[in-house]
C-alpha cells in the first residue's frame, strides 16, 4: 500500500523506524551469538529477527517489493539457524531440570545420557549458526536496510500514526486477518492428537501478537498491554505443548541412534538396555504431562474472559476505520505504471 500526500510520509516513517528498531536489536546480538557464552543472546537475536520479518511483511506494500523479498529471505535464513540452536538450548535446560527431579536411578541415568547427546548436538549446530551469520553479513542486507530506513529517523514525518487513515486502515486489515487466522484453528482443541494444527495455532498466535505490537501506538496502552499479555501466556502454553510433542518424536529417533552407537562401541547392545528402559519411563511421564497441560489449556480457552478478549480485539481493530470508509482508503493506494509498488525513495 503506497499512498499519496502527507499520509504516505507518516506510514513510511512509522514503518522505517519500526524496522530499524528490530534491525538494531538483531545486529547488536551477533557478536554475543558468535561467542556462544550467553544463552539469552541467541534468544534475543532470534526474537528480533522474527519481529523484523513481521514488520517487513506487514509493510511490504510500502517498501520496495523486490528489496523486501530479498531481505525477508536473508532474515528468514538467520531465524531458521538461530531457531534450531535455541530450541536445542531449551531442550538442554529442560533435561537439566529433569536431572534434578528424577530420583529413580534408571531414569536419571537415561536423562543424563540424553543430556550428553544434546550437548554434542548443540556444539555441531554452532557451526551452522556461524555460517548463517557469515552469510547474512556478506549479503549486506543489514547495511541495505539501514541505508533505506535511516533517513526517516533523521527527518521523521510530522504527525502521529493515529492521524493517518491509511495507517489505521492497514492496522485494521492486518489485525483482523491475523485474528481470524488464529481463531480458525481453535477447533483443534477438540482433538488433542492434532499436533499439526495445534502447532499452526501457536504460530498464528505469535503472528497476531507481533502485529498488535507493531500497531500498539494506535490503541490505549492499557488495552494493548492486556491483549499482548494474554497472547504471550497462550503462546507460552502452546509452546510448551509443542515442546512435549517434539520430545515424543525425538526420543525414539535418539534411541535408534544410541542403539547403533552402543553396538559399535561395545560390540553388544547390553549397556543400551538400561538406557532404553529409563527413556521409556521418561517418555511416558512426558506424555502424561502433555495430557494434563492440554486439558488445562482447553479449560482456559473456553472461559468467557478469554473469548471476550478476542471480541474486544476485533472490535477495537474494526473501530479504527468505519466499514464504509475502508474502500475509500483502498482507492487511494497507488502503483507505478509497470505495476510495481513504489519504493521508499
Amino acid at each position: 500500500m503506497t499512498v499519496k500526500g502527507s499520509r504516505d510520509a507518516i506510514v513510511c516513517s512509522f514503518a522505517a523506524q519500526a524496522a530499524l528498531v528490530q534491525l538494531r536489536r538483531l545486529t547488536a546480538e551477533i557478536a554475543a551469538v558468535r561467542l556462544n557464552e550467553d544463552l539469552e543472546a541467541i534468544h534475543r537475536s532470534r526474537v528480533a529477527s522474527r519481529r523484523l520479518r513481521a514488520v517487513l511483511e506487514v509493510f511490504q506494500d510500502v517498501f520496495n517489493k523486490k528489496k523486501v523479498l530479498r531481505w525477508l529471505k536473508q532474515v528468514r535464513s538467520i531465524t531458521r539457524s538461530l531457531g534450531a540452536a535455541r530450541d536445542t538450548d531449551v531442550q538442554i535446560l529442560f533435561l537439566e531440570e529433569q536431572l534434578n527431579s528424577q530420583p529413580e536411578p534408571v531414569v536419571h541415568w537415561a536423562v543424563k545420557r540424553l543430556h550428553l547427546r544434546w550437548r554434542q548436538k548443540r556444539a555441531k549446530l554452532q557451526k551452522k549458526v556461524l555460517k548463517a551469520l557469515d552469510a547474512f553479513e556478506h549479503s549486506e542486507a543489514a547495511i541495505e536496510m539501514a541505508t533505506e530506513f535511516s533517513p526517516y529517523t533523521i527527518y521523521p514525518a510530522p504527525g502521529s500514526p493515529g492521524e493517518s487513515r491509511v495507517m489505521r486502515s492497514l492496522a485494521r486489515e492486518q489485525i483482523i486477518e491475523r485474528l481470524n487466522a488464529f481463531l480458525s484453528l481453535q477447533d483443534c482443541l477438540e482433538h488433542p492428537e492434532d499436533q499439526v494444527r495445534l502447532h499452526a495455532m501457536r504460530i498464528a498466535g505469535k503472528k497476531l501478537r507481533y502485529t498488535i505490537e507493531i500497531f500498539s501506538p494506535l490503541f490505549s496502552e492499557e488495552s494493548s498491554g492486556r491483549w499482548l499479555t494474554e497472547l504471550k501466556q497462550i503462546q507460552d502454553i502452546l509452546g510448551s505443548l509443542h515442546d512435549l510433542d517434539v520430545w515424543q518424536h525425538m526420543l525414539p529417533q535418539a534411541m535408534e541412534r544410541e542403539a547403533r552407537w552402543t553396538e559399535r562401541f561395545f560390540g553388544t547392545n547390553r549397556p543400551f538396555i538400561r538406557i532404553q528402559k529409563g527413556v521409556s519411563i521418561f517418555q511416558e511421564a512426558l506424555l502424561r504431562q502433555r495430557e494434563s497441560q492440554f486439558a488445562e489449556f482447553r479449560k482456559r480457552w473456553q472461559k468467557e474472559k478469554t473469548q471476550a478478549l478476542w471480541r474486544e480485539i476485533e472490535s477495537a481493530a474494526t473501530g479504527l476505520i468505519p466499514e464504509d470508509e475502508v474502500k475509500s482508503d483502498d482507492d487511494e493506494t497507488g502503483t507505478n505504471p509497470d505495476g510495481e509498488n513504489k519504493p521508499f525513495s
